[in-house]
């Protein structure tokens, strides 16, 4: 007698093949959500609305400056990038660079603006009549920065734990030292008065430049 074997292939082919149907089409949609367009905000509201109309003109007006009249990516530069900035910073000194803003374009690539804050192992650069109420701003190069001495009494235990608040801005763009600062005072207000500082921080005036320097 003849024994006819049973077809036991088909379905598990018929398994695989659905199987590698659905893989595919997994492998599709996170092809479309990567391919998907970045969300923009406009530079008037980018980072808690911290540039001016003229800074912004003279950001539009760079090279690298020119495709951010667009706008930059919403990622990088909310209300909400700002908020968990303030979060980072609140949970103690130990913490690394915290970023509440990123300017970026919608082609990607390195951001053309980075402003980052740090606490800071150290006392305030300069005596003060008013100590725990001032902020310096340094430049070199294309880094700007502000010294803030936000004092907080969950950071500093002994004179030796002095700490302070550093808050930079990398600038790729080719921002002059005025605008540079505006930015970054701008921002500093913003975070300063999230973080609690004992006193009520006093920032400086921007630096005044002429037109062709930075």
């Amino acid at each position: 007698m003849k024994v006819i074997q049973p077809a036991k292939r088909a379905p598990i082919l018929l398994i695989a093949g659905v199987t590698l149907f659905a893989v595919g089409c997994s492998n599709s949609d996170e092809n479309s959500d990567s391919a998907a367009p970045q969300k923009l905000t406009p530079l008037t509201e980018a980072c808690g609305e911290i540039f001016t109309s003229d800074v912004i003109s003279k950001i539009e007006d760079t090279r690298r400056g020119e495709e951010l009249k667009k706008g930059v990516s919403l990622r990088g530069a909310s209300e909400a990038a700002t908020a968990a900035a303030i979060q980072e910073l609140n949970e103690g000194s130990k913490v690394g660079a915290a970023e509440p803003c990123t300017l970026n374009g919608d082609s990607g690539g390195d951001p053309e603006l980075i402003i980052q804050f740090a606490w800071q192992s150290g006392s305030f650069p300069t005596e003060q009549a008013q100590p725990g109420t001032n902020a310096i701003y340094e430049s070199a190069d294309e880094t700007h920065a502000l010294v803030i001495d936000c004092r907080r009494k969950d950071l500093l235990s002994t004179k030796a734990d002095q700490t302070v608040l550093r808050a930079s801005l990398i600038d790729r763009i080719g921002l002059n030292s005025n605008s540079a600062a505006k930015v970054l005072i701008a921002s500093a207000k913003k975070m300063t008065a999230g973080l609690k500082c004992a006193e009520e921080v006093r920032f400086p005036e921007p630096p005044k430049v002429n037109s062709d320097l930075k």
